[in-house]
């Protein structure tokens, strides 16, 4: 079973946990929208388990790049990445609506106004990206442990640590800001792409 000490607080419409994610063992929710920013916060309770770690090691064994949009256009369904404290290392994906200057209206895929519409906010563009590209096949046989990759987790992916590999092909994680482990799916995990605008390197 999946174990985590601290919890993620995140930015999306619901909090069902993923097969084989660790399950919180309680959580409260409260829902904020914001006119530069939107979060809704989680705050998870779990007992922390005391497993050994490994320095951790550069993945330059399993690189990859590919192109990308060298920006981010009206109409471009991208990803953003909240600055909000306790939603830093998520993406979240959307549409940018508008674009602006350095501001952006982000339509949320996820979160839901209170009327039930898909919530809409003015957000800086520094923070939106293209949607990444899917994951090379078989790109988790060669990463190392201490790698960094990204989680599906809360209808969004966060930054994460490669820990270990367990047994029955599931992979411990860590996601080191929130303390938070958990023992996931391969199906889970994604590399943890950097847009250079214009490449998608990992």
């Amino acid at each position: 079973g999946g174990g985590g000490g601290g919890g993620f607080f995140f930015l999306g419409s619901s909090a069902s946990d993923l097969g084989g994610a660790a399950r919180p063992s309680s959580s409260i929710f409260f829902f904020f929208f914001f006119v530069l920013g939107f979060a809704l916060v989680l705050l998870d309770e779990a007992e922390e388990e005391d497993d050994e770690e490994e320095p951790a090691t550069s993945a330059a064994a399993a690189r990859s790049s590919q192109p990308a949009p060298k920006k981010v256009l009206p109409g471009m369904h991208v990803e953003y990445a909240s600055p909000l404290e306790g939603a830093r290392g998520s993406y979240y994906s959307g549409v940018a609506m508008h674009v602006d200057g350095k501001v952006a209206s982000f339509r949320h895929d996820e979160l839901r106004a209170e009327d039930g519409a898909q919530a809409q906010a003015a957000v800086q563009l520094k923070h939106l990206r293209p949607l990444p590209p899917p994951p090379p096949e078989g790109f988790l046989s060669s990463v190392k442990r201490g790698a960094r990759l990204e989680l599906r987790y809360l209808d969004g992916w966060w930054d994460v640590v490669l820990r270990k590999r367990l047994g029955g092909g599931k992979l411990r994680v860590e996601a080191v800001g929130y303390g938070a482990v958990h023992d996931v799916e391969p199906a889970q995990l994604r590399p943890a792409w950097k847009w250079t605008k214009g490449t998608w390197r990992w």
